[in-house]
């Protein structure tokens, strides 16, 4: 019995002790058990101080801060250098003459020499390769690559033209000086002192332009009467004529037709012939008397379909060339070329000046290599092609001209005949008898 109640008053001394313990650790002030109420039974204890615990402070993580994705570089802004544009011509031609010095791109003074017969030059400026330029000729602004109008020149005067190659902001300046020879005193446009016997190979354009102005008919140009009164006695050939029987060659008069004509089994009877208005219409009459023997100037033209020169003329120059061996066996006649006169519109236009102008040039055309001075050639297409082009003599002379405006489309038809109207072989025949005057005394050595 006694053993339990030690027991029970250590189980009790124990639980006061943790109540005391407890209370310390719920009140630091108080670190002293109460004593107990029997001291006598209760054995003493010495109060054991329990240790104060701190407890422990839980670190307080800061995250990491994330880095801010920096901001993409701008991509800088990058101005293109500006694309060079060059001034620079890389060709220069001029419709007649030379350059002087030959063209070169850094070259932009030139000086040309033409002949008095030019009265007129076209320029063609090529830009360099990708290069965006306006081009002015003269003034007038040209396509690269594309022949300018004509350039006026005056006889015996030095002009300088003036090519402008532009960007907008800068230019370059190519000068060409051109000069035209002045008239000469060897141009002689009296008429032969004595009546000279003609003939003319023609068709229907032909026989227009020798009507009398008081004849009834198609556009006539008065031609045989102003032949009459420079004393040219006129015959002609036409469809239907022969000169051996029955080869009817008066029916073929296209360019492809003259190696034909021109040979010693045809041309004495050509030289012979002396019939007058052949085709039978009373066309013309002759106001002189024929001069005795035969036919001393033959005058030969194509009609109007010619005018149309197709692709290419070198087949043209060809037959032309092939002339020449005749007439130079036969100077003892004189031959005048008519160039095939202009139709309403010719689609070959470009090309048939080129070759009229070749047939025209003395210096570097057709006859550049005769030798003799019984040839002659009278540009009937030019003076057609536009009121204000002509071939003719004018004060002292000769004048090659189409105008700046030639286009192709002659202002001289009516209805849209292609025949030249009367306006046009009234035109025609004031420009030609001063040039035929000048291919006879020339010829004759006058």
């Amino acid at each position: 019995m006694r053993k339990l109640l030690i027991l029970i008053t250590i189980l009790l001394s124990l639980a006061v002790f943790f109540l005391s313990a407890c209370s310390t650790v719920n009140n630091p002030s108080s670190t002293t058990a109460p004593v107990a109420e029997n001291p006598a039974s209760a054995p003493t204890t010495t109060p054991v101080t329990a240790p104060v615990t701190t407890p422990e402070t839980t670190p307080v993580t800061t995250p990491e801060t994330t880095a801010p994705t920096p901001a993409p570089e701008p991509t800088p802004v990058v101005t293109p250098e500006p694309v060079a544009v060059s001034l620079d011509l890389s060709a220069l031609s001029i419709s007649e003459g030379t350059l002087s010095p030959s063209f070169s791109s850094g070259t932009t003074d030139y000086t040309v020499a033409v002949a008095n017969s030019v009265a007129s030059v076209a320029f063609t400026p090529t830009a360099s390769a990708g290069s965006s330029v306006t081009i002015t000729v003269d003034g007038n602004t040209v396509a690269s690559g594309v022949a300018s109008g004509g350039v006026s020149l005056t006889a015996g005067v030095a002009k300088a033209v003036s090519i402008i190659v532009s960007d907008g902001s800068n230019t370059k300046t190519y000068t060409i000086t051109v000069t035209r020879a002045a008239a000469s005193s060897s141009v002689n446009t009296t008429k032969p002192s004595s009546t000279v016997n003609l003939v003319f190979i023609h068709h229907s354009s032909g026989r227009n332009w020798l009507r009398t102005s008081s004849a009834t008919g198609d556009f006539p140009g008065a031609l045989a009467q102003a032949l009459n009164n420079n004393n040219y006695y006129v015959t002609d050939t036409d469809y239907g004529w022969d000169a051996q029987a029955g080869d009817n060659l008066g029916d073929g008069t296209d360019t492809v037709n003259w190696p034909s004509w021109f040979v010693d089994a045809k041309m004495p009877y050509v030289y012979a012939n002396t019939s007058v208005a052949y085709y039978g219409d009373s066309s013309y009459s002759n106001s002189i008397a024929r001069a005795s023997g035969d036919n001393e100037v033959v005058i030969f033209k194509s009609c109007y379909p010619n005018s149309e020169v197709g692709g290419s003329i070198a087949d043209e120059q060809a037959i032309y060339n092939g002339l020449l061996t005749y007439f130079a066996a036969h100077t003892d006649k004189l031959f005048i070329l008519i160039i095939p006169p202009a139709p309403v519109s010719t689609s070959s236009y470009v090309l048939t000046k080129q070759l009229n102008d070749w047939l025209v040039d003395t210096s570097s055309g057709w006859l550049s290599g005769y030798a003799h001075n019984n040839v002659g050639v009278y540009d009937y297409y030019c003076t057609l092609s536009e009121t204000d082009s002509h071939h003719t003599v004018e004060a002292g002379s000769v004048v090659h001209s189409y105008s700046a405006s030639y286009g192709g489309n002659s202002p001289y038809h009516t209805g849209g005949d292609s025949h030249p109207s009367t306006a046009g072989n009234t035109k025609a025949t004031t420009e030609f008898l001063p040039l035929l005057n000048y291919y006879y005394n020339t010829w004759k050595g006058n």
